[in-house]
Order: structure tokens, then sequence, then C-alpha cells
């Protein structure tokens, strides 16, 4: 079993905005290199999906400093994420 077939889907969502609020970048790239292995996009409210590692890296840039503004709605750039080959 990979890591992957052992994912538990909540655990996941609580690790992603736990990760984000401490500054773990590498981590938190790791978990999303997990959750989507095939690759994953991430759409801003309103606007195309985006290469999901080329968006974090921007949002990371963007946000760094400030990691909970970044990930609750309301904000401007609040945005959701998609698998694109989902282990679940």
């Amino acid at each position: 079993m990979n890591e992957a077939d052992a994912l538990d889907l909540e655990q996941a969502i609580r690790d992603n905005y736990r990760l984000w609020n401490e500054g773990k970048r590498e981590e938190l790239d790791r978990l999303f290199r997990t959750l989507g292995s095939d690759g994953f996009t991430i759409e801003y409210v309103g606007s195309p999906a985006l290469d999901g590692a080329a968006a974090m890296a921007e949002m990371w840039a963007e946000y760094e400093g400030r990691h909970r503004d970044a990930a609750k709605p309301g904000n401007p750039k609040y945005c959701r994420w998609q698998a694109d080959d989902p282990p679940f």
C-alpha cells in the first residue's frame, strides 16, 4: 500500500491548513503531490483553473508571512484545488 492509498481525506484537509498556517512549504508541497500524484489544478473563485504547482508557488510568494489570510473564504484569492487523479 502506498502513501496515497492510506491517506485519510479529512486528515489531509486538516494537514493542508495546518501546514499552510505553520509556514511549512516543503511538507505542504509533499501533501499536494500525494493528493494529486498525476498533478493538480487550483482555481481562484471566478477564474479558470491554473497549474497547481505554479499557482501554489505564486500564492506562497504573495502570502508568505500572512499564512492565515490566504486560506479562508472572503479573501479575493480564496481558491480550491482539484487533483487530476485523486487517490480516493
